[in-house]
């Protein structure tokens, strides 16, 4: 994940629209649950993944437990999640480790957190700041952070509920 290149400056949040359609009954969230100066008009997965203005703004820490993120997923298989806007593929998981191991990562760090080859590099671009995650589409996914495991993409539930295009 390291050596993933920045992202062209054209892409930046800003300007996509997400689907109608989100998995994870994320649709019917609005942005004023967890966003400081969020509108019941505008939804969750809108202002964070979209709208600029909100650039700076993760989803609440553990909003995928509200979501009931493992209950849905398939313990026995590679599970794939897709940008909420335009729907590439852009983590899949479990690769290289177990769900349980996945689950756990999640609940430390209180956000989905994919590493290594969970990362679908090819559809992922990194911010000027060397930290933000965009698809290659232009939404924000998340950041890449550090700990004692190495590097992790923690990343907005509301980013990757998207419906494969």
């Amino acid at each position: 994940a390291e050596t993933i290149a920045a992202a062209p400056k054209a892409v930046k949040a800003g300007g996509c629209t997400v689907q109608s359609d989100l998995l994870f009954s994320i649709t019917e969230t609005s942005a004023d649950v967890g966003l400081p100066n969020g509108s019941a008009d505008e939804s969750l997965s809108q202002a964070v993944c979209c709208d600029a203005d909100f650039a700076a703004y993760p989803e609440p820490r553990n909003f995928y437990l509200d979501k009931k993120l493992f209950v849905r997923l398939e313990k026995d298989t590679v599970n794939s999640f897709y940008d909420s806007a335009c729907g590439i593929p852009v983590f899949k998981a479990p690769v290289g480790r177990t769900y349980e191991e996945f689950k756990a990562d999640t609940a430390e760090h209180g956000w989905p957190s994919f590493r290594g080859d969970e990362v679908i590099e090819e559809n992922i671009t990194v911010g000027d700041d060397g930290l933000t995650i965009y698809s290659k589409c232009g939404t924000k996914l998340g950041t890449y952070e550090t700990d004692d495991s190495g590097t992790r993409a923690c990343i907005d539930l509301v980013c990757i509920a998207g419906v494969e295009a």
